[in-house]
């Protein structure tokens, strides 16, 4: 669940980045950017870390399901694709709607089977 933005913001702090879960941009978790590297070549690496990621947890077998919430703008085009199929993408405009699509992936989570 997530708003499916990948972003790096630089700004005047002494860090020269918001810190986020990749940290600092200085600590090169995305690779060697700095703050004056742009937000789209910042953005790109973060939407090409998800994909590789999404990839690889579906080569392990595992399903993903994902929900993008309260955007208007841009595309989803990352998250539908990181889905294990589009059945398993949400696309959430209103937080009100959560619920609905939690009860939705509950139902096709039900529907598995487990045997030995």
């Amino acid at each position: 669940m997530t708003d499916g933005e990948n972003q790096s913001t630089s700004n005047s702090s002494n860090n020269g980045s918001y810190y986020s879960g990749i940290s600092y941009i200085w600590a090169d978790r995305l690779g060697n950017f700095n703050e004056y590297a742009s937000n789209a070549a910042r953005t790109a690496a973060l939407d090409s870390r998800l994909s590789t990621l999404c990839t690889n947890i579906k080569a392990a077998g595992i399903q993903i399901f994902t929900i993008r919430v309260e955007v208007t703008s841009g595309t989803s085009a990352l998250l539908q694709s990181c889905a294990s199929n589009p059945n398993m993408f949400n696309d959430v405009s209103n937080s009100a709607n959560l619920t609905a699509a939690f009860q939705a992936i509950g139902a096709q989570i039900s529907e598995l089977r487990l045997s030995n």
